[in-house]
């Protein structure tokens, strides 16, 4: 293996692993997201059921 293209496969490879790396966390990011709402959409639920009101949030049709 040439020594020149050695070094120009280095930050190739690089630039792979912080790709790859960015998708994972932003998989992870809103994944996170998604069960926060998920657990603040609950909540809003059991607080309306609490107080007696009828569900306004998701509109049922």
């Amino acid at each position: 293996m040439d020594i020149i293209s050695f070094f120009g496969f280095i930050p190739l490879l690089i630039y792979t692993i912080v790709f790859v790396l960015g998708v994972y966390i932003c998989i992870l990011v809103i994944r996170a997201l998604h069960r926060t709402i998920r657990w603040l959409d609950l909540s809003i639920h059991e607080k309306e059921s609490r107080i007696g009101q009828h569900s306004v949030y998701p509109p049922e049709c």
